[in-house]
């Protein structure tokens, strides 16, 4: 049975209401549009609505596309995650099953591509914070260089990856 990182669907929309409406609100207040501060935190909110249908609809589309490049292998751990390539943070999704890590890119992305990491071949895992503040970054060193990803609950997946590492 996939086990799923899900994102929590009320932080996500808080946060990304948040993230936009509050500058807004500060430009239209700076900008002494002094009556568009309401209209301003109103669109913030209509984006954390937006952000949050978003990442609903994608999770929906992950089962689909699991099938389509795994076909019958297990998976057992599954989320959102962003591989980070030159000059582009690639959003998509990781799986993890007894033998790789592969990660499917969505498809409006500008580099659209499929990953995958034999566990045979990873040496170690590393953590990083994106931005320096952020503790969501994977690092997978292997014989062959780096691949690194930005996700949710990245304890779980180091836990999850080192298992099978040690298997």
């Amino acid at each position: 049975m996939t086990q799923k990182v899900k994102p929590n669907y009320i932080k996500t929309f808080i946060l990304s209401s948040l993230a936009f409406g509050l500058p807004l609100w500060f430009l239209f207040m700076y900008l002494n549009f002094l009556n568009a501060g309401v209209p301003a935190l109103l669109s913030g909110v209509l984006f954390g609505l937006v952000i949050t249908a978003i990442v609903r609809l994608l999770i929906g589309r992950s089962d689909t596309e699991q099938k389509d490049m795994l076909g019958e292998e297990i998976v057992l751990l599954s989320g959102g995650a962003n591989h980070l390539q030159p000059r582009e943070a690639v959003g998509g999704w990781l799986y993890l099953t007894r033998d790789a890590l592969h990660f499917k890119s969505h498809g409006f992305n500008v580099q659209v591509h499929q990953t995958v990491i034999p566990l045979r071949e990873v040496k170690s895992i590393e953590t990083f914070n994106m931005l320096g503040i952020v503790p969501n970054g994977l690092r997978i060193v292997t014989s062959n260089g780096k691949e690194s990803f930005v996700v949710n609950k990245r304890k779980r997946w180091i836990r999850e990856i080192s298992a099978l590492m040690n298997t």
